[in-house]
């Protein structure tokens, strides 16, 4: 009996040890499931993590631009980092290659660890310090002269990458970014700020031209240019005369001529005028303070000449006169260099020989003369004497904005006559021109030219004061003197005698000078003859 209860109690204990141990296999399965599980979730989570370069910049500008002798350069990288997995990923590094415009400078590393959450996205700010003393100082310095020539433009490449970690997973992550930073707040390069001369009167108009270019890669150009003209003052502030507008929009590598007029002027102590050029109220180019480039003004002295002086009896050119004759000073000013204005006096006086010279007729006039015209001044008078030893005769005299006196020869001073010595009349024969001994119709420039006149009495014996004139024929003003030779010829009816005047042909005819003629004043008897105008009788100067 006893026995029969020992199998009878076997068989009821084997179902529960069996059932035992399938509950404990059946717990590891799970658990080794779980832990699979888990171990999966950790490897989506690693490989699904988002991580890129957002943006990168630089601690200190300055550090770029001495890289050269510092070898150092502090750079700041903007990481954005998304976990798109189920659990936390710990990030342990991040390393990467630094590039400067094409030029590897360098490895950089971050052992800084930061850990990202399930579903978060959020940015990462690393400050790497860069060592570049194994790189050259020829390529670190190529790198800092092409930021230069971009206007603080830097073309920053990293190559890098962020090792991920989770439990014994770990997963290098490739993060390579291009981009260009910037340095400095962004402006137009003036490549030229000229003017259009270097130096003018004060008053005249003068044109400048400013050339700006965008010489960014990536950076369009949109704002206010201005270019301010300022006034150069002599141990005071300088200060704007003027300044000129211009909106602009320059797309990268673009460039654009702006232009302008400027009237200039003079104040005291002003030197000058130069260009200084703003961008949104900041400088960025001034023209250095030498002349040139600055735009010198002068001021000029004014100068006023005479240019002619002579005398007239009844509307004719004479040296000489009778006494009572209605004769008329005319005197020509020129006014050089700037205007002119201001009272003038004009004199005609007695040319005396052994007392001081007397006033005969005295003028007051008040003139104005532009720069560069020239005014007429007359005076009309009676001579009351006769030259003689005591009295020579009569001459000009200014006094006020000009002094001037006529020369002392006779003429251009008046000698006047009791009577008209003139019985018969004095004619021109014939005239012409030689070279060497020939007779020419044109010479050469630098070529010594002789007039000849041939007069003639006619009519009675004649004495009389004969004036040769070699003239400038001009197109566009008034002829001039260029040769003046005075002669007495006393002939008797029929006699004739010839005239000469020799002189050197300086110019060439052309638009503005024809070329030379003759003219010839019989002073006693108020007459002139004047060549033909034609080429010839008329003298044409070759080159």
């Amino acid at each position: 009996m006893e026995e029969d209860d020992f199998w009878v109690s076997s068989i009821e204990l084997y179902p529960r040890a069996s059932r035992r141990r399938r509950a404990v296999k059946a717990i590891v399965v799970l658990l080794v499931l779980g832990f699979l599980v888990y171990l999966g979730l950790l490897y989506y989570s690693v490989t699904n993590v988002e991580i890129s370069v957002d943006r990168v910049g630089f601690s200190s500008p300055d550090q770029l631009l001495n890289i050269v002798a510092s070898r150092r350069l502090s750079i700041d990288v903007y990481l954005n980092v998304k976990g798109r997995g189920v659990l936390p990923v710990d990030v342990k590094s991040y390393s990467s290659d630094i590039y400067l415009e094409g030029q590897y400078v360098g490895f950089v590393k971050s052992s800084q660890p930061f850990t990202i959450e399930p579903g978060e996205s959020r940015p990462v700010h690393l400050v790497l310090t860069l060592d570049a003393s194994s790189i050259s100082a020829e390529s670190l310095a190529s790198v800092v002269q092409s930021v230069m020539d971009h206007n603080g433009e830097v073309m920053v490449a990293l190559d890098g990458k962020v090792e991920v970690s989770a439990l014994f997973f770990s997963l290098d992550v490739p993060v390579r970014r291009e981009t260009y930073v910037l340095i400095a707040p962004p402006f137009p390069r003036v490549e030229q700020a000229v003017w259009s001369k270097t130096s003018c009167k004060a008053g005249e108009s003068v044109d400048f031209q400013v050339v700006v270019s965008n010489v960014y890669r990536s950076q369009r150009l949109t704002g206010t240019l201005e270019v301010a003209v300022r006034e150069d003052v002599a141990l005071s502030q300088d200060r704007d005369a003027s300044v000129y507008t211009y909106q602009l929009d320059l797309a990268p590598g673009e460039k654009k001529t702006l232009k302008g007029t400027f009237k200039t002027y003079a104040g005291t102590g002003t030197r000058g005028f130069f260009l200084k050029v703003f961008w949104d109220g900041r400088v960025i180019s001034e023209q250095p303070p030498l002349y040139p480039p600055r735009l010198q003004v002068i001021v000029p002295r004014a100068v006023l000449r005479v240019i002619d002086a002579y005398w007239t009896v009844g509307g004719q050119r004479v040296s000489s006169c009778k006494v009572g004759d209605l004769v008329t000073a005319h005197i020509i000013l020129h006014a050089e260099g700037s205007s002119v204005e201001g009272p003038l006096t004009i004199r005609v006086r007695k040319d005396l020989a052994f007392m001081p010279d007397k006033d005969l007729q005295v003028e007051n006039q008040y003139i104005s003369i532009g720069e560069g015209q020239n005014r007429e001044i007359t005076v009309t008078f009676r001579p009351d004497e006769p030259s003689s030893s005591s009295l020579r005769g009569y001459f000009v005299e200014l006094e006020g904005i000009v002094s001037w006196t006529m020369p002392e020869n006779y003429p251009p001073r008046l000698q006047v006559y009791a009577a008209s010595p003139v019985q018969g009349t004095l004619v021109v024969e014939s005239a012409w021109w030689t070279v060497n001994g020939r007779v020419v119709t044109s010479a050469i420039v630098g070529q010594v030219v002789t007039a000849h006149v041939r007069v003639r009495a006619v009519g009675g014996n004649v004495q009389e004061v004969v004036q040769v004139r070699v003239r400038r024929d001009l197109a566009l003003q008034p002829d001039t003197d260029l040769v003046v030779n005075s002669f007495n010829v006393k002939l008797e009816n029929g006699q004739s005698m010839e005239l000469t005047v020799t002189f050197t042909a300086s110019e060439k005819s052309g638009l503005s000078f024809r070329g030379y003629f003759l003219e010839v004043d019989f002073l006693n008897s108020q007459r002139t003859w004047t060549m033909e105008n034609s080429y010839p009788p008329r003298l044409k100067v070759e080159g």
